[in-house]
C-alpha cells in the first residue's frame, strides 16, 4: 500500500511495531516516488498502537511531518486460528485490542485533520471473516466484524464534510499475516491472492473515496447471497466452508 501511494504521488508516513520492517518499506518508497519539490515521500513513525495514548501522539507526528492529513490507512490486525475453548483470555484480549481497539483510537484522533483537508479519507482494511464469520476463527471475525458498523456510522457521521469513509474487505491474501498468527492458512479454497490487488483497492479508495471493495471481487457475491438469502448463505458455507 506505502508503496503504491508513493509512486502515485503521495507523501506517506508509515508506521508500525518493527522499525526495520519499517525502513525497508520505506526504502522501496524512496525509489518509487518523490514529491514534485524533491522531498523523499516516506517519513517512518514507529508506534505501538496498544500503548495509551499512542494513536494520538501518531496522528499529530504525522500531520505535523506531512503538512496536515488527506488519508489514513487503519491496516492493523492479527489472526488467531482454532476452537474457541481454546484462546487465552490473554490471546482474546490481545486480538480485541490491535483489531478493533487500536483502529478506533487511530481514526478518532485523525479526524480533526482529515476535515481540515479538501478531501479527507478514511480507509479501513476490514476481513471477509469479519463480514461472514468464520469457524475456528470466531474471535478474529468478531474484532473484524466490528469494524463495519465503525465505517457505516461514521460516514454518516462524517457526511457533508468532505471526509468520505471506505472499506476494503480482503478475503485470503498472501502476506506474512498466516506466518504470524499460531497457525498456518491450510485451505485450497480460496487460494491467497497477491497483497498487491489490496494496494491497488487502497489506491482506488483514496482517489475516488468509493465505499466499499471488496478483494477478490466475487467475495461480494457471497455477501449478496448472505443478505438476501441468509439460509442459502448458510447452507453454501457448511458445504463448501
Amino acid at each position: 500500500m506505502a508503496v503504491e501511494l508513493a509512486a502515485a504521488g503521495a507523501r506517506v508516513a508509515i508506521s508500525g511495531r518493527d522499525e526495520a520492517a519499517l525502513e525497508k518499506v520505506a526504502a522501496q518508497m524512496g525509489s518509487a516516488g518523490v514529491s514534485s519539490a524533491g522531498v523523499s515521500s516516506a517519513v517512518v513513525l514507529p508506534a505501538d498502537l496498544l500503548q495509551s495514548g499512542a494513536a494520538a501522539q501518531l496522528a499529530a507526528d504525522a500531520a505535523r511531518r506531512l503538512g496536515g492529513l488527506d488519508v489514513v490507512v487503519s491496516n492493523a490486525g492479527a489472526g488467531w486460528a482454532g476452537p474457541m475453548t481454546d484462546i487465552t483470555p490473554d490471546e482474546n484480549d490481545a486480538l480485541v485490542d490491535l483489531n478493533l481497539r487500536a483502529p478506533l483510537h487511530l481514526i478518532r484522533a485523525a479526524l480533526p485533520q482529515l476535515a481540515a483537508s479538501d478531501h479527507g479519507r478514511v480507509i479501513i482494511v476490514g476481513s471477509a471473516a469479519g463480514r461472514f464469520g468464520v469457524s475456528r476463527e470466531v474471535v478474529y471475525s468478531a474484532t473484524k466484524g466490528g469494524l463495519y458498523p465503525l465505517a457505516e456510522g461514521l460516514r454518516a457521521e462524517v457526511a457533508g464534510t468532505g471526509v468520505t469513509v471506505s472499506m476494503v474487505t480482503p478475503g485470503v491474501i498472501d502476506t506474512a499475516f498466516y506466518e504470524r498468527r499460531n497457525k498456518p492458512y491450510e485451505p485450497r479454497f480460496p487460494r491467497p491472492v497477491p497483497a498487491t490487488r489490496v494496494a491497488d483497492a487502497v489506491l482506488r479508495c483514496a482517489r475516488s473515496g468509493q465505499a466499499e471493495i471488496w478483494v477478490p471481487a466475487w467475495l461480494a457475491v457471497a455477501a449478496r447471497i448472505d443478505g438476501v438469502v441468509p439460509a442459502l448463505y448458510r447452507w453454501l458455507a457448511r458445504r463448501f466452508g
